[in-house]
């Protein structure tokens, strides 16, 4: 697995991020914060975000969600991209009970709302199709509202 090179806050390349007001204010604080980060790739932007990200998780009691994009990854919607990943990331922070609960709520209002034609679910994704490898299909490859509902 490769590793990222060293990186030191003090180094002057890093200026613009680690003596920032806004960094160094959200890096202190103690109540849940958003930082947004933006920058030309020549700000070594994704090494200086994976390190906050990594510090930020090493620290006790801190839970982490991050999301990194590119203005040329084009290849889905951003959006989409950023739910899936954040939802994710929020759910790998909870409990092992709690994840397991979660899954199983999410497939009985599938099994029911898809598969056995019940409920609100099956009228609003009906363009998947009839067979259960067609709608599987079209739930991974395009999560709409009802299934947003579930999760």
């Amino acid at each position: 697995m490769p590793t990222m090179p060293s990186l030191h806050c003090d180094q002057s390349k890093f200026y613009w991020i680690f003596r920032n007001m806004d960094f160094q204010q959200w890096d202190n604080a103690n109540c849940s914060q958003v930082l947004w980060l933006s920058g030309p790739p020549e700000c070594s932007i994704h090494q200086v975000s994976s390190h906050i990200v990594t510090e930020k998780a090493l620290k006790p009691d801190c839970r982490v969600l991050y999301f990194f994009c590119s203005a040329a990854a084009r290849e889905e919607s951003i959006i989409s991209r950023f739910i899936h990943t954040l939802l994710y990331q929020a759910i790998c922070c909870l409990p092992v009970d709690k994840k397991i609960s979660i899954v199983r709520n999410i497939l009985h209002i599938l099994v029911d709302g898809i598969f056995k034609g019940e409920g609100a679910y099956n009228l609003e994704i009906t363009h998947f199709g009839g067979s259960p490898e067609i709608k599987l299909s079209g739930i991974v490859d395009d999560p709409t509202n009802p299934l947003w509902a579930a999760l």
